[in-house]
């Protein structure tokens, strides 16, 4: 249990990170100042923030 109460913290801790970043560049890109490396950036960290999201909700359901 406690190890999963750390890949928890681990998930949560990971997506808190993200989330600013994400809103810097979603604005970029709403406001069609993003490059295409960052458009690039950005659509990968949505990918991988949706994965953890998805994890963290399956961890609760388990629990």
């Amino acid at each position: 249990m406690d190890e999963q109460k750390e890949t928890l913290e681990q998930i949560k801790e990971r997506m808190t990170q993200m989330r600013d970043r994400l809103k810097v560049l979603e604005w970029d890109d709403q406001h069609k100042q993003i490059n295409p490396y960052k458009k690039m950036e950005l659509e990968s960290m949505k990918k991988e923030y949706n994965e953890l999201q998805n994890k963290l909700t399956e961890h609760v359901i388990e629990a």
